[in-house]
């Protein structure tokens, strides 16, 4: 059995930039960009054939830098810069606030104990059927990628003194990375003609 459902992906980008000439010292330059996006997918035809059991995705990248030139004298320039990354991305599915110990499917209730209590894992456990026709229902999410970060800072000075050209400088560079990967975290249950629920991973 196979999913006939489509799959579909929105993304959105802007970017600003700025450039400012204060005056022959002092020159100044930032930019901006950012790009979230969101979508439904079928990345398990065999499993999602029902819409509350598709992946939702939702990531977003954004980045930011800033510069400062200052020419105090003919000879010395001083550059200051910043910069900023960050992303974000998370899976999850449509029925991911249902609690499967009052799950609700067409119009009617099921009662599924999977030992899972934590609202973060909610929605329909993965459900595998074995026999003549493996029949596979839920899913593993959720996962999460971020928010993962790099924070920079860096300033250097260039200095002409005679025949000779000297520069120097430092750099701070802060890599910030949280991540949340599951698999299985809502429970899930194998039956080969009875249901035999096991014990939710975490």
């Amino acid at each position: 059995m196979t999913t006939a459902l489509a799959n579909v992906n929105n993304i959105y980008a802007g970017v600003v930039k700025v450039d400012y000439h204060l005056n022959e010292k002092n020159s100044f330059s930032g930019i901006y960009f950012i790009s979230p996006g969101n979508g439904t997918f079928v990345d398990n035809p065999v499993i999602q054939i029902n819409p509350q059991w598709l992946t939702v995705q939702y990531a977003r990248s954004q980045v930011g830098s800033g510069s400062w030139t200052f020419v105090p004298t003919s000879s010395i320039v001083n550059s200051l810069r910043v910069g900023y990354s960050h992303y974000y991305q998370v899976f999850t599915s449509p029925d991911s606030t249902e609690n499967p110990a009052n799950y609700s499917f067409n119009g009617s209730t099921y009662h599924l104990y999977t030992g899972q209590t934590n609202p973060a894992y909610y929605g329909l456990p993965l459900m595998t059927i074995q026999g003549g026709l493996m029949l596979a229902l839920g899913a593993s999410w959720p996962k999460t990628v971020g928010p993962d970060g790099v924070y920079q800072i860096s300033d250097s000075v260039s200095w002409l003194k005679g025949k000779h050209a000297i520069k120097f400088g430092g750099d701070i560079l802060l890599n910030q990375s949280t991540n949340n990967v599951t698999a299985n975290t809502k429970g899930l249950s194998r039956s080969a003609g009875a249901s035999v629920p096991s014990s939710p991973a975490t």
